[in-house]
């Protein structure tokens, strides 16, 4: 049901209050000069003059009272005939004249009062006439106009529908600007409305608040302090992030930068690897397996000894079959060409370079280079396998207590094998086999990948040293594939992205130009919030009894709706629905059936409105039916509120109805589709707010604090539920 039709009260307005506030003062004016002359008459009279009219006054008193009672009664009927002929009339027509021209075009002033005023709203209702058609003219332009830039975004919708990536496009602060399809699908998973979603990506959000991923906070802080280190140079990177269902994306980070320079935000294009991990997870042990199987009965074969007679005549050939399928079991085994995890050639030297002064930073252990391994490339993701090689470095200087270690390469084409070595005891194989299957994690980050992942992406393989290490020293050998080719890949996103001078005009790129990082909510001006707009049906309109069965919102972000962008769920109330609220929603009980409860729903609620401004008509029955579930779902709502309501009362006051049916007429000059639908009131509240913010500005009021400290003094702001 909608408590907006509950009666209210009529409003009184302000001008009318000040209007008699003038008439009293004007009143209490008159009688204090009234009085001074009637003083100054009384002490002109002689004694027995005064004497004389006492007399006449007391045998006359109480027509002489009569007679004040009537002409007061005369006086306050002339003025409020005057306030209704002619002040009120003009104040409305002040405000209906401000819906005209900042508002609805349409709108045709109809008020009652003087002659005068009334000719005078004729008048400006036939220059509206020719208003609307100039705007009819305007809009038909705009019209086209949009009709041409609709037609580019549908291209780039398509092209953005039909890439294989999720592409997000941020600003500095990391709210998302652009994002399509696929990342909607890897992030807030196959439903992305209503309570089933997992998270709620949209225009506006904050990415990390969408990810909750200390990585990503880490790789675009790091990206951004490069840059200004190296403005010219290739600053991305690349992390492991956690999706929808626990998907693991491969993600790839680049900088924005604008042609002077500055740092405008960053792009971020995930790619799912769950199939690939897992994929190479089998391959790479098949093919481990057998290497090493392939290798055992090349030896065993070629031992000399007695064997069966049967098989002499067959060793030979059997021997060279055996040994050919080893030597092809030796060569590095082919990448999986796929590009979700594309790997990069780096030359060792710098790898070595940077592992050593990680190692050195982060684990405060001594790491010491046996040789610069110049001229030798490998195939990686550097900091991928930067994170894996030192996890695998502080789990060995924990075991050992180590505090030095060596690194140095050892080339045998097509291998290059690292060696890792220490002074101490070599680990056991099943110690190094759990430590493998651990996660990759460090002091400050934290992988959805284990170290073994790691190294099987990269064709690693990693053993104890047994031989040739001097006494006391242990070692693991891990054998890199050495880079032989420049791979095809995609088109690299990696380095500096230039965003041209002329943007396009879709999508929300306006978030780049946002004040501040993080701006006071008071003092930014209406037109830029970012808002939820909502609305709820209920079984009837007493909060501590009724229930809520539909939750309907949208979201607005830089003065625009966002239709793809809403919450639309219907609620199993757990009770019956009284027959009126059915006259008045429509919802039929069999259609709540099965549906979650408010207790489900209300946490997801919560989620999808998160750091917006909550937007209602009458809010403030739609929050008591929130605040009195509290107890039972925990969910409670500290999100700064507007109500539509309150925002029509202001910029009309001198007008009585302000029920949703009554402002959409006014200020949009059509009825309300799907009425009584949460989702259709929320929308029809979302296009009722962006109208009342002009007709606001037009008086002054223009930031949130300002809005606010106005519906507060309306008198709807003091209904309570």
């Amino acid at each position: 049901m909608d408590p907006e039709h509950r009666p209210p009260r009529p409003l009184e307005p302000g001008k009318r209050s000040r209007f008699w506030w003038f008439v009293a003062f004007s009143l209490a004016l008159t009688l204090a000069i009234a009085t001074g002359f009637g003083i100054l008459f009384w002490r002109g009279l002689s004694p027995s003059d005064q004497e004389t009219l006492l007399r006449l006054g007391a045998e006359n008193l109480g027509y002489l009272f009569g007679g004040l009672i009537l002409l007061l009664a005369a006086i306050f009927a002339g003025l409020d005939g005057m306030f209704n002929i002619y002040i009120l009339p003009l104040a409305r027509l002040i405000e209906e004249f401000s819906i005209l021209i900042n508002v609805n075009p349409a709108h045709r002033v109809q008020l009652e009062g003087g002659r005068d005023i009334v000719r005078l709203a004729h008048m400006i209702n036939a220059g509206a006439e020719r208003f609307e058609a100039l705007h009819r003219g305007i809009d038909d332009r705009v019209r086209q106009v949009r009709a041409e830039a609709e037609a580019e975004k549908q291209m780039l919708a398509a092209v953005l529908a039909e890439l294989p990536q999720g592409v997000l496009l941020c600003n500095v602060e990391g709210q998302v600007m652009l994002y399509n399809r696929q990342a909607r699908l890897y992030l807030s998973g196959e439903a992305a409305e209503g309570a089933d979603a997992e998270c709620y990506l949209g225009l506006g959000r904050s990415v990390f608040r969408i990810l909750d991923q200390p990585c990503l906070d880490n790789a675009v802080a790091e990206m951004a302090e490069m840059l200004t280190l190296h403005p010219e140079g290739d600053v991305g990177s690349a992390l492991i992030l956690r999706g929808a269902g626990g998907r693991r994306l491969y993600a790839q980070t680049a900088p924005i930068v604008y042609a002077d320079g500055r740092y405008g935000g960053f792009i971020l294009l995930l790619n799912d690897i769950e199939r690939q991990l897992g994929f190479e997870e089998r391959f790479i042990g098949q093919w481990q397996r057998l290497r090493q199987l392939t290798g055992q009965l090349v030896e065993y074969l070629g031992r000399p000894g007695d064997r069966s007679d049967c098989l002499d005549h067959l060793r030979p050939r059997l021997l060279d079959e055996l040994t050919a399928l080893h030597q092809t079991m030796t060569q590095v085994p082919p990448l999986i060409d796929t590009g979700l995890w594309p790997l990069e050639p780096i030359p060792a030297a710098a790898f070595l370079w940077a592992l050593r002064h990680a190692a050195a930073r982060r684990l405060k252990l001594k790491v010491i280079l046996e040789d610069d391994a110049s001229g030798l490339e490998l195939e990686l993701d550097a900091g991928l396998m930067r994170q894996a090689l030192l996890c695998t470095m502080a789990r060995l200087r924990d075991w050992g207590g180590l505090d030095t270690m060596r690194l140095g390469f050892r080339v045998l084409p097509p291998w290059a094998s690292l060696e890792l070595t220490w002074q101490g005891p070599a680990p056991g194989f099943q110690w190094l086999r759990h430590q493998l299957g651990q996660p990759v994690e460090t002091s400050t980050r934290a992988l959805p990948l284990t170290i073994k992942q790691v190294f099987d992406h990269h064709r690693l393989i990693v053993g104890v040293i047994e031989s040739g290490l001097p006494d006391g020293v242990s070692g693991l050998r891990l054998d890199f594939p050495v880079f032989s080719k420049t791979p095809i890949r995609d088109a690299e996103i990696r380095g500096s992205a230039i965003v041209a001078p002329s943007r396009p005009e879709f999508y929300d790129f306006d978030l780049f130009h946002q004040p501040g990082v993080s701006p006071e909510l008071n003092d930014r001006p209406l037109a830029e919030l970012t808002c939820t707009v909502f609305d709820t049906e209920t079984t009837g309109l007493d909060p501590s009894r009724d229930e809520i069965i539909s939750i309907g919102a949208v979201r607005i972000v830089n003065g625009r709706i966002l239709h793809e962008e809403c919450f639309d769920q219907l609620v199993d109330p757990r009770r019956s629905l009284p027959p009126e609220s059915i006259r008045i929603h429509g919802i039929l009980p069999e259609r709540l059936e099965g549906r979650p409860t408010i207790d489900q729903v209300l946490p997801f609620f919560q989620r999808f409105a998160e750091d917006t401004v909550l937007v209602g008509h009458n809010a403030a029955f739609d929050l008591r039916m929130f605040q009195v579930k509290a107890v039972s779902t925990g969910v409670v709502f500290i999100n700064p509120v507007l109500d539509t309501m309150l925002l029509s009362a202001v910029v009309n006051p001198s007008l009585k109805d302000h029920n949703l049916d009554a402002i959409a007429r006014r200020l949009l000059g059509r009825a309300i589709p799907d009425r009584h639908t949460a989702l259709g009131d929320a929308l029809a509240t979302a296009e009722i707010f962006l109208r009342l913010i002009p007709l606001l500005r037009e008086m002054g009021i223009v930031t949130f604090a300002q809005a606010l400290a106005a519906a507060r003094k309306t008198y709807y702001a003091r209904l309570k539920y």
